[in-house]
């Protein structure tokens, strides 16, 4: 990636040039200095430790060119968001009837050593959930959907790095095999997965940790909004030597995740 930047120091304007590639284990003197810039601005609001370090804040800066003002702005409502939806904790709450009906795994590394957050879709039987428990379980799902796995995949990636493996950031891949009108397409679960896919959009701590999401097996009546609404994401339907073959590029065949082996 390539990135162009403003580092405002006083009166003072440091410009990055457009051919300074950006690697957040790897960072130039320039990038450098502005990640010093913006932690001597914004350290006192960074509540939890991760959020110092240099990749993290690396990564802020690349997403908006290097402008340090602007970033701190940015960064500064991320943080009163993170505090309103208290994700410092999320991941001490308890969630295992969660993860028992809605499983997810971290298990899988794509060709770069970044993790890869596979989520087995197809099993979520959402419409079941939501007849059982009723709309007071609503926030809880998308509590534990949008946010919760998002966070394990983020802490994941952090245990990694303190393991000496150079990764800021991990691959979401969804699979859609199994999805039916029965289990997935009620009013209500549509809109629960239009949240979901939305919160990795709208807040830039979320997207800025993930290198890309990747959906296979969608069946063929999901792919028209979904390509429509999200056009970053890779997207592929059931034929198996389509998303095959891209997944490939990305993931050694020995890292599939199980039940995506022949």
């Amino acid at each position: 990636m390539w990135s162009i930047g403003v580092l405002v120091l006083g009166a003072a304007v440091t410009v990055l040039a457009a051919s300074t590639p950006f690697d957040a284990n790897r960072l130039t003197h320039e990038q450098l200095n502005a990640v010093g810039a913006l932690r001597n601005l914004i350290g006192s609001e960074l509540k939890e430790e991760f959020m110092a370090e240099d990749y993290y804040l690396a990564g802020w800066l690349n997403k908006y060119n290097f402008n340090v003002e602007k970033t701190l702005v940015e960064l500064q409502k991320d943080l009163k968001w993170r505090d309103e939806q208290k994700l410092s904790s999320i991941l001490s709450e308890d969630w295992k009837d969660m993860k028992a009906r809605f499983p997810f795994s971290l298990e899988s590394s794509d060709k770069t050593g970044s993790p890869v957050l596979y989520v087995d879709y197809g099993k979520w039987d959402v419409a079941k959930y939501l007849t059982e428990e009723g709309d007071s379980a609503i926030n809880r799902y998308k509590r534990y959907s949008s946010l919760m796995l998002t966070e394990q995949a983020k802490a994941h990636v952090r245990q990694l790095r303190s393991e000496g493996r150079d990764v800021t950031q991990f691959m979401l891949l969804y699979n859609l095999d199994g999805v039916t009108p029965a289990t997935h397409n009620c009013a209500q679960c549509s809109q629960l997965f239009g949240s979901q896919m939305s919160e990795h959009l709208e807040h830039p701590s979320l997207d800025l940790m993930i290198n890309r999401v990747m959906f296979v097996n969608m069946p063929a009546s999901y792919i028209p909004m979904m390509t429509q609404n999200y056009k970053d994401f890779e997207i592929y339907g059931e034929d198996r030597n389509q998303w095959e073959a891209k997944l490939l590029e990305y993931v050694e065949r020995d890292q599939f995740p199980e039940n995506l082996l022949r």
